[in-house]
Parts: C-alpha cells; sequence; structure tokens
C-alpha cells in the first residue's frame, strides 16, 4: 500500500494554524502563522491543477513557499505561538 503523502494541510492541524472559513481541502484560507492577519490574505494550497502542489503565501505579510516546498521543513521553521508573540511584541 502506497503511504498518503504528508501535507501542508497536515502542518496545519500539528502547528494549530487556525483555518478560516470557505474553500475547500484542495485551497484554504488560514490565519496566517507569520503575522497573525486574520482576514483570510493567507492561503494554503494543496493540490492544484490535479497535482499536489503544497504552497503557501500571505497577502499580507508575503510569507509565503512555492512548488517543490517540504512540509515538514515549514514544521520545523514555524511556529505560531513565536509569529504571534513577535507580532504583538512589535517585531514584525
Amino acid at each position: 500500500m502506497k503511504a498518503k503523502p504528508f501535507t501542508i494541510t497536515d502542518v496545519g492541524v500539528l502547528l494549530g494554524v487556525q483555518r478560516l472559513p470557505g474553500g475547500n481541502e484542495d485551497s484554504y484560507n488560514v490565519v496566517c502563522p507569520f503575522c497573525g492577519d486574520e482576514r483570510g490574505k493567507c492561503n494554503f494550497v494543496v493540490i492544484k491543477s490535479g497535482e499536489l502542489v503544497n504552497v503557501y503565501h500571505c497577502f499580507h505579510c508575503g510569507a509565503g513557499a512555492g512548488k517543490g516546498f517540504d512540509p515538514p521543513v515549514y514544521a520545523a521553521e514555524c511556529a505560531p505561538p513565536y509569529a504571534v508573540r513577535r507580532k504583538r511584541d512589535g517585531d514584525l
């Protein structure tokens, strides 16, 4: 049996990234784990045109990763409580 790929959705769940209403399983908006924007400016795209792409982009702060993005590396680099704390402290 072939293993299911680890996706940006899996990383978001593990890190507690808040998913916003709307979208579908292929593409949806989240609270940005880097700048904390809650308006839906950050989106996760798991599948595009039938292909697994695992990309994300925040149109508020510019954080993002394109095709070829490695979800486990994202998990190691992104800690939402730290990012939100930085925003609150005025570091962003």
